[in-house]
C-alpha cells in the first residue's frame, strides 16, 4: 500500500468506539484514540469542558490535528475526528472557528466513515 489511507469510527458515548479500536489495535492495524478523553484525563481537563467548551473544541482541534499529521503510510483508524468537533461546537450553541471548517474541508478521510450506534446494553458511564 502506498500513501495514507485513514478512516474513522464515531458515534455517541458507550457505543464501543474505544473497545472496537483496541481490539483492532491489538490485531496491527494502526489506530487513533479519542482526543477528547485524553483531554479529559489531564489535569484540568474536566473544568476546562465545564467552564470553557470553546477552548476545549480548540485543545481537541490541535490535538486531532497532531494525531493527523502522527498517521504513518497505509492504514489508520481515528476514534471520533474533525467533524466531531464541529458537532460539538453546535450543541454548544458555540460557532464554528473558519480554520476548523477549512481542515474540515481540506483533510479528509478515505474510504468509509463507521458510524456506532447507541448500544444500551454495554453502556457503562466513566469519569469523562
Amino acid at each position: 500500500m502506498t500513501g495514507q489511507l485513514r478512516s474513522v469510527i464515531t458515534g455517541g458515548p458507550g457505543a464501543g468506539k474505544s473497545t472496537l479500536l483496541a481490539a483492532i489495535f491489538a490485531r496491527g492495524i494502526p489506530t487513533h484514540s479519542e482526543v477528547a478523553r485524553a483531554i479529559l484525563q489531564a489535569p484540568g481537563g474536566m473544568e476546562m469542558r465545564a467552564a470553557r467548551p470553546s477552548d476545549f473544541a480548540m485543545a481537541m482541534f490541535k490535538a486531532e490535528q497532531k494525531s493527523w499529521g502522527a498517521a504513518k503510510r497505509g492504514f489508520s483508524l481515528y476514534d471520533r475526528g474533525f467533524p466531531d468537533i464541529v458537532g460539538f461546537l453546535r450543541l454548544e450553541g458555540l460557532p464554528v472557528p473558519p480554520e476548523l471548517d477549512r481542515i474540515c474541508q481540506e483533510l479528509r478521510y478515505d474510504g468509509c466513515i463507521f458510524r456506532a450506534p447507541p448500544w444500551r446494553e454495554i453502556y457503562t458511564p466513566d469519569d469523562e
